[in-house]
């Protein structure tokens, strides 16, 4: 099986932490000492991964009238945003807002600069969802002129005097230390979970057996042991 990519890792990994919302998978896992810990694990090393990946860190210098600016943005459309997604598009508001909530201070930066990559992203997608979602979006008010404000700020923050960058280096790594973070805990708990669950549709919401993409189920079944030794 060939090399997977970040971005196949963390749809394997979302995958098996939407499969764990099921009661009876819970339950399985239950008697192997997973815990609320453990979940909440899970989606803290998929965020590390997910997140935007900037060039800089604002700094204690930087000029609090932006943070502000996007401090205000961000209390604005996350609101408006989550509120009309929700109940019509529950898919699309759980691709924007995974792992994504209101901060506040320097933290905006991120998480304004995520939620705007992820708008971006459905937008450009094709499927009608996602088309409709936008249109839905872009009568409530977040119209290309809102977006492109936020887009300015976060390049505001980037000329400002107290931005920090970060060394290239020391980015890539700090990305394959969060990647390969993420991985170990998937290739953990994914193990378990083939190991003590034997129901076929339990399996599947798992993201395990999935033949619909063309997969074998041999060949689903022998990735962990793949992907381990491909790390040896």
């Amino acid at each position: 099986m060939s090399r997977l990519t970040l971005g196949q890792k963390a749809d394997r990994v979302l995958k098996l932490l939407l499969g764990m919302r099921n009661a009876r998978v819970v339950s399985a896992l239950t008697t192997r000492g997973f815990g609320q810990d453990d979940l909440e694990e899970g989606w803290s090393l998929l965020r590390n991964v997910a997140k935007g990946h900037f060039d800089y860190l604002p700094t204690e210098n930087t000029d609090p009238s932006v943070i502000a600016e996007l401090d205000l943005w961000e209390n604005t459309w996350f609101p408006i945003v989550s509120a009309s997604l929700s109940r019509r598009f529950p898919k699309v508001a759980e691709r924007v807002f995974l792992n994504l909530s209101q901060t506040e201070g320097p933290g905006v930066v991120l998480s304004v600069g995520t939620f705007i990559e992820r708008i971006d992203e459905v937008a450009k997608a094709t499927d009608e969802d996602s088309r409709q979602a936008m249109a839905l979006l872009t009568r409530r008010g977040l119209t290309e002129q809102v977006l492109s404000q936020a887009k300015t700020l976060l390049v505001a923050v980037k000329q400002t005097v107290g931005v920090v960058p970060l060394d290239p280096a020391t980015q890539r790594e700090e990305y394959a230390r969060a990647e390969q973070a993420l991985w170990d805990w998937y290739l953990e708990w994914s193990q378990i979970a083939r190991s003590t669950i034997t129901e076929r549709q339990l399996l599947r919401s798992l993201g395990f057996l999935n033949v619909a993409r063309g997969v074998s189920d041999e060949e689903d079944a022998t990735c962990w042991q793949t992907s381990r030794s491909a790390q040896i």
